[in-house]
């Protein structure tokens, strides 16, 4: 019974990525870039995912970050680096679209990054 109470408690990776995607696409499936569009869409996409992880109810603190760009052709890298428990914190980094063969010019693409710290130490 203990492992199921600590899978509840787990930070689900590919559940949180499943729905975070849903939620990009909800906000710029179908849409050209337009840069005064930029912050709304992000503020929808971040409070649409942070909603979604407080609904949860699972001991952690969350931050979501979003990057919206324009597709031009041109490559664009990004890192994160983080230093907690691999064994209850967690990451998900969502790239939309996933597929490069779905860019097209004037597209919009998205990076969002969810963090996950857990307030209960591992021992």
């Amino acid at each position: 019974m203990a492992e199921d109470n600590i899978d509840e408690q787990t930070f689900q990776q590919d559940e949180t990525e499943k729905q975070v995607v849903t939620y990009i696409e909800k906000v710029l499936q179908g849409k050209d870039y337009k840069e005064d569009m930029v912050p709304q869409w992000i503020n929808e996409i971040c409070e649409q995912t942070l909603e979604y992880l407080i609904k949860q109810q699972k001991p952690y603190k969350y931050m979501v970050n979003c990057m919206i760009m324009q597709s031009t052709g041109t490559g664009a890298c990004a890192a994160q680096s983080c230093f907690w428990d691999g064994v209850v914190d967690g990451i998900a980094i969502i790239k939309w679209p996933k597929d490069s063969k779905e860019y097209s010019k004037n597209q919009v693409s998205a990076i969002v990054t969810v963090f996950a710290s857990s307030l209960v130490p591992n021992h």
